[in-house]
C-alpha cells in the first residue's frame, strides 16, 4: 500500500505541475475578458448585474488584480491554484470511495483530464465552482464514513454549497448531489434520517445565503439581460456529455486527433456504464456517488430544456462525480488487469490531447488580433469591437491588451455610433468575434467601407482594417 500511496502522490504532483505551467500560452478569450472587465470596473457589482453570474469569483478576482496585476499568467494563476486545491480534495474523496485500482484510475484521470486543466487555467468561475462542489462532497463523504453528520462535515457542506452557488448558478447542482448522497446514505443505514436531514439542510442553507442577491440583482437585472444563448442539447451532444466533462475543445484540434477523442469517449462510456451498474448493485458503496451524479445531471437537463441555454462546462460541479463513477466501473470490469489496462488507455489518450492543446494557442485569439491592430493603428483612426454582446463586454479584451496604450484606447467607438457622424476617420480597425448573432452589427460597421486588410480568422477572432 505504501507504493500505491507514493504512486498517487506522484500523479498529484504531475497534475499540479500541469495546472501551474503554460498559463500564458493561450490568449485570453471572450469570457475571460468579461471577467476582467467586471473585476476592474469602478462598480463591479453594477458590472456583474449586466452579466449572468453570481459575484464571488469577480470579487475574488478584483482583490487578486489589486495585489498582483493583470498579466495573462498572473490572472490565470488564481484559478490554477484553486484547481490544485480541487485536485487535493478529489484525491481525498477517491481514497474514501474507491478501492486501490479505482483510486489510481480516478486520480490519474482527474489529474490529467484536459477538461480539468483547461478550465483550471481559465479566468472564469469554473475552477472555483468545482472547488466549492468538492468541499460539499467531502463534507457529505465524511458524514457517511463516520455514520454521523458532525460539525465539520456540516460546515464543509454549507460553505462548499454557498461557494459553489455564489460562483455559478448551476453550482446549485452540488446541493442536489449532496441531497442524493444523503438519501442513499439513509437508505443503506450509513447515516440516520436525522443526520441525512442535517446534510440536506446544511446544503440548502448554503444556497439560501444568496436569496438577497437573487431577489435584487438576479431578478431585477440579470434575468433581463440579452445574450446569445447556446443550447447543446441535441441527441449527439447529450450522448457526448459525460465525455465532454473529461475532454474539451476537441473541435479546435487537428482532424488527425479525432480518433484519440473517439477512443477515449468509448472507454469513458464503458466505465460509466459499469460504474452505474455497480452503484445499483451495491448502493452502500459507490451508489451514493452514482445517485448524486444521476440526480444532478437530470436536474441540469430539465433546466436546460426550460432556459434553452446549456453548455457542458456548466456541469463542472458534477465532473468529479463522473470521474469517480467511471473509475469504479473500470475497476469492476471482468479480469484482474482489464480495468487498469482500459484506464491506462484513457490516460494515454488524455495525455495525447494535452500535448495537442499545448502545441499552440487554441483559445479565441484576441491577443494576436490586438497586436495587429496596434501595429497598423494611426492617430485619428477609429476602433470597434463586434461580438453581438453588450458593448463594454465586447471591448473588454481590447482594453486589456491595449492597457499600456491609452492613446489607442481613446479611439474606441461603440457599434451604436454607426454610421459615424462628423469627421471620418482615416481607417476603422475592426476586431470581430465570429458569431451569427453578431452579423447585423458587422454589416452596420462595414457598410460603405472598403476592406484594405483582413487577417485570417484565428480561433473565432478576426482583425480587419476598413477605409
Amino acid at each position: 500500500m505504501l507504493s500505491l500511496d507514493l504512486f498517487v502522490r506522484c500523479l498529484v504532483i504531475v497534475g499540479i505541475t500541469l495546472r501551474l505551467t503554460g498559463l500564458d500560452l493561450h490568449s485570453l478569450w471572450y469570457d475571460e475578458g468579461a471577467m476582467v472587465y467586471m473585476a476592474t470596473a469602478p462598480d463591479c457589482i453594477e458590472a456583474v448585474a449586466g452579466s449572468r453570474h453570481p459575484p464571488v469569483f469577480v470579487l475574488l478576482l478584483k482583490c487578486w488584480i489589486v495585489l498582483f496585476g493583470q498579466s495573462d499568467a498572473l490572472l490565470r494563476l488564481l484559478p490554477a491554484l484553486t484547481a490544485c486545491g480541487s485536485l487535493l480534495l478529489f484525491t481525498r474523496l477517491a481514497a474514501q470511495w474507491c478501492g486501490p485500482t479505482a483510486r489510481v484510475i480516478a486520480v490519474a484521470c482527474f489529474a490529467l483530464s484536459p477538461f480539468q486543466i483547461w478550465y483550471g487555467q481559465e479566468v472564469t468561475p469554473y475552477a472555483l465552482l468545482e472547488f466549492g462542489a468538492l468541499l460539499a462532497y467531502c463534507g457529505s463523504s465524511r458524514a457517511l464514513a463516520n455514520t454521523a453528520a458532525d460539525g465539520r462535515a456540516l460546515g464543509l457542506v454549507f460553505f462548499g454549497g454557498a461557494l459553489a452557488f455564489g460562483t455559478h448558478y448551476l453550482g446549485g447542482l452540488a446541493g442536489i448531489g449532496v441531497a442524493a448522497m444523503a438519501m442513499v446514505g439513509v437508505a443503506t443505514n450509513r447515516c440516520t434520517r436525522r443526520d441525512g436531514a442535517k446534510l440536506v439542510a446544511a446544503s440548502a442553507c448554503g444556497g439560501l445565503v444568496w436569496v438577497p442577491w437573487l431577489a435584487t440583482i438576479y431578478w431585477q437585472h440579470q434575468r433581463l439581460t440579452v445574450w446569445g444563448d447556446e443550447a447543446r442539447t441535441s441527441l449527439r451532444e447529450l450522448a457526448e456529455l459525460p465525455v465532454r466533462l473529461l475532454l474539451v475543445d476537441i473541435g479546435a484540434l487537428p482532424a488527425a486527433w479525432l480518433w484519440t477523442s473517439v477512443l477515449c469517449g468509448g472507454l469513458v462510456w464503458l466505465g460509466l456504464a459499469f460504474g452505474m451498474w455497480r452503484g445499483w448493485r451495491a448502493p452502500a458503496g459507490i451508489g451514493s456517488i452514482a445517485a448524486a451524479l444521476t440526480a444532478a445531471i437530470a436536474v441540469a437537463l430539465v433546466l436546460a430544456l426550460v432556459a434553452k441555454n446549456f453548455l457542458p462546462r456548466y456541469l463542472t460541479a458534477v465532473a468529479p462525480l463522473v470521474v469517480l463513477v467511471m473509475a469504479v466501473g473500470l475497476a469492476a470490469l471482468p479480469g484482474r488487469w482489464t480495468g487498469a489496462l482500459v484506464g491506462g488507455c484513457i490516460v494515454v489518450a488524455m495525455s495525447a490531447l494535452l500535448v495537442a492543446h499545448r502545441s499552440g494557442n487554441r483559445r479565441e485569439d484576441y491577443r494576436s488580433a490586438v497586436a495587429l491592430l496596434e501595429q497598423r493603428w494611426q492617430p485619428d483612426d477609429a476602433i470597434v469591437a463586434v461580438s453581438g454582446t453588450p458593448e463594454l463586454f465586447s471591448q473588454a479584451l481590447l482594453r486589456h491588451y491595449l492597457r499600456a496604450r491609452p492613446d489607442i484606447i481613446a479611439s474606441l467607438r461603440s457599434v451604436a455610433d454607426w454610421p459615424l457622424q462628423g469627421g471620418e476617420p482615416r481607417a476603422v480597425h475592426l476586431v470581430y468575434r465570429v458569431n451569427s448573432y453578431a452579423d447585423s452589427d458587422l454589416r452596420r460597421v462595414v457598410a460603405g467601407r472598403r476592406e484594405v486588410f483582413a487577417a485570417p480568422v484565428h480561433v473565432k477572432v478576426q482583425y480587419r482594417e476598413l477605409q
